[in-house]
């Protein structure tokens, strides 16, 4: 029965009056029916190609239309527009539920997103789009099996796909809502943020950065102090979408990120600590790279901010000149046979991070050309002073054993006086090398434990509160083995010690706030959020590195949202040292 004769019969019999809904439904029920044979394909798995244009509406085109028609007798075009939007709807649906994957690989998955743009929007489908992806993204992204960098790397690419989908960011602001919540959350992600931003090209972010221009923004179109202005046009809006908070429109990804945290200042205090260990631990005075970073940020957020940053880098450059220039004139001065080359990494106090300064006292062979080299700087510095970090940096050693090994090693000063003592001293027990060492036992044994590992040192008897240690000499079959790691564990010790000293120097401030906010309270009786806010905004109110709710740095300026202050306080409140009452923050009454 071909198209004509089906037709006449339809004529003759009244089909289309007598059963047109019934045909209808069987019409979307056949669309829906191919729409998820073509989509559950493993050809469709390939989102770089599109399904839609290709495959299925040339088969709505070829196949099922010319049918319907015929058998409806459509003559007005009614029944083709409405399987169409069928057509559109159902492959938005079956879609939608792969579109976790059509964005994590993105940009491949292009041309799949541009199908989908299509037929949401052909199925006023952009509602449910949102949903169905938003709770995919909260089901299978926002937990502590995935890693802060993953969840990083699928925002980029879920706001450069989404964008493709919905240029105007309201599909964008509703389902990022959760995922800018969750990361605001995680302690690590300000981190993961700067290092991904500084680690280089391999890095989407690091091509953000490059992009330049400040993190400042126009005018919002709906901003109404400024005005309309004479190209204005009201921002379209989905009743299916309410629930996301406009942050997202007319802004970039870097600055996307950074309103996740209403500042920068947090940004700026992470890449400075960031900063602080790649200096540190960067043995050879190299550079260009930190230099280019910098400059790159400087562009982003301002130079005024990045000051200390450029101050550190400065440092490193001088101290590769200060040494060079002292340890030349100290070669000369030594005999060959006990010159060995000592360099400091010299830095601005006030500019960096806190640097720990736990005691260590060096051993003797070690101490005179410290102080041969403190010396030097004395008179080429005067007035200034050189104060070593004793706990920090690395030490370049090579042992000698009785077996006729040579073992070498790259190590902690901690490291390297533990050994040289015990072997100078043979059999010696834990209390006598910290106090030959000058050092805490914590420290100490730590270092102790290295050697044992490594099967440098062993254990020979002593108490349980006092043991004793020996050098092993018998080190045949451990020679040679020692290069490939000790350098990245003397900087893996540097970066340790760093990341130490910063949690030290944002507890300490902590309890700054702490003291600040419970002597307002006792001064005053009782106070609003909003007043606290206000005063702790004016008693500190010093440097340039940021805030957050666990704490602060103690040169930092006070720049707690609102929310984040009532975390903090919410913190004191918990532990009873405050009191709150109807909104109102009360000291703890005693």
């Amino acid at each position: 029965l071909d198209l004509n004769n089906l037709t006449a019969v339809n004529n003759i019999y009244d089909w289309k009056r007598l059963f047109k809904q019934q045909y209808i439904l069987s019409m979307k029920s056949i669309i829906q029916n191919k729409v998820l044979a073509v989509c559950q394909n493993d050809e469709a798995s390939d989102f770089s190609e599109p399904l839609y244009d290709t495959v299925l509406f040339q088969w709505f085109e070829k196949n099922l239309y010319p049918f319907s028609s015929a058998l409806l007798c459509d003559t007005s075009g009614t029944l083709r527009t409405e399987l169409s939007i069928s057509l559109a709807e159902n492959f938005t649906k079956v879609r939608s539920q792969k579109l976790f994957e059509i964005v994590a690989d993105y940009p491949d998955s292009i041309p799949s997103l541009r199908e989908l743009k299509q037929t949401a929007l052909m199925s006023n489908s952009m509602g449910y789009l949102g949903k169905v992806f938003r709770m995919a993204v909260q089901r299978r992204l926002l937990h502590m099996g995935a890693s802060t960098s993953q969840i990083l790397d699928f925002y980029v690419a879920m706001i450069k796909a989404l964008r493709v989908l919905d240029p105007s960011d309201i599909l964008l602001n509703h389902v990022a809502g959760p995922v800018r919540r969750y990361l605001k959350h995680r302690k690590d992600a300000v981190r993961s943020i700067v290092s991904s931003l500084t680690q280089g090209t391999d890095s989407e972010l690091y091509g953000e950065l490059k992009k330049g221009g400040s993190l400042e923004y126009g005018v919002d179109e709906d901003d109404e102090e400024a005005g309309p202005g004479e190209m204005w046009m009201p921002r379209r809006r989905d009743h299916e979408l309410q629930s996301g908070t406009a942050t997202a429109s007319g802004l970039d990804i870097l600055a996307l990120l950074v309103s996740i945290y209403g500042s920068s200042d947090l940004f700026i205090v992470e890449y400075r600590s960031l900063l602080a260990e790649k200096l540190l631990a960067n043995l050879k005075y190299l550079t260009d790279q930190e230099v280019a970073n910098l400059e790159l940020l400087k562009i982003r957020f301002g130079e005024e901010s990045l000051h200390s940053c450029e101050v550190m880098l400065k440092d490193i450059e001088d101290s590769k000149r200060l040494n060079n220039a002292i340890q030349s004139k100290l070669q000369s001065q030594l005999p060959a046979d006990t010159w060995t080359e000592t360099d400091f990494a010299i830095v601005s106090e006030n500019y960096w991070p806190a640097i720990q300064q736990d005691s260590l006292l060096f051993h003797p062979r070690v101490s005179r050309h410290v102080e041969a080299f403190q010396q030097e700087y004395a008179v080429l510095k005067k007035p200034r002073k050189l104060h070593p970090a004793a706990l920090l940096g690395s030490v370049d050693l090579e042992l000698s054993f009785e077996d006729g090994s040579v073992r070498a090693f790259t190590v902690s000063p901690i490291q390297a006086t533990v050994v040289l003592h015990v072997a100078d001293c043979g059999t010696v027990s834990v209390s006598r090398l910290t106090a030959l060492c000058e050092c805490d036992e914590e420290e100490l044994l730590r270092g102790v434990s290295y050697w044992v590992n490594k099967g440098v040192l062993r254990e020979v008897g002593g108490t349980d509160s006092d043991r004793h240690f020996e050098v092993c000499e018998d080190q045949s079959a451990l020679a040679g083995n020692d290069r490939f790691t000790d350098r990245d564990d003397a900087e893996a010790d540097v970066l340790m010690r760093s990341t130490a000293a910063a949690d030290a120097q944002q507890k300490a401030a902590s309890q700054l706030i702490e003291g600040y906010t419970k002597g307002l309270l006792m001064s005053n009786g009782s106070m609003t959020l909003e007043r606290l806010h206000t005063m702790l905004k004016l008693l500190v109110a010093g440097g340039s590195s940021g805030i957050n709710s666990s704490g602060m740095s103690s040169d930092a300026r006070f720049d707690m949202s609102h929310i984040q202050l009532r975390q903090f306080l919410q913190g004191l409140v918990d532990r009873n040292l405050i009191e709150t009452v109807d909104g109102l923050y009360l000291p703890c009454k005693k």
